[in-house]
């Protein structure tokens, strides 16, 4: 997030931030190579945030009834199972993984 302004209304302060996502600004640095940039917006095109919302609020509440296991937050869940379809749709366009 970065700032882009502050104006002072009846002795408060509004900031108005620009808020970039970690892929535009993967996508938006210089050196990174077209192999790379191709599938990560080919991913980020496919995917249907109402039908992964419904799947992420599905597991959650799953997750919420099943004895024993800890509750993980809303963001760290987010961020585990983006990562499992990121990681997924790399393997099945059969480019190379971190892992």
């Amino acid at each position: 997030m970065k700032l882009i302004e502050k104006i002072r209304i009846n002795g408060k302060v509004k900031k108005r931030y620009q808020i970039d996502t970690p892929l535009n600004r993967v996508l938006n640095l210089p050196h990174t190579q077209h192999k790379i940039k191709t599938p990560l917006l080919n991913t980020r095109n496919t995917i249907d945030i109402l039908e992964l919302t419904k799947t992420i609020e599905h597991l959650r509440e799953k997750n919420k009834k099943t004895p024993g296991k800890n509750i993980i937050s809303k963001d760290l869940f987010l961020r585990k199972y983006v990562l499992q379809l990121w990681m997924q749709n790399l393997k099945y366009q059969g480019l190379p993984s971190n892992n």
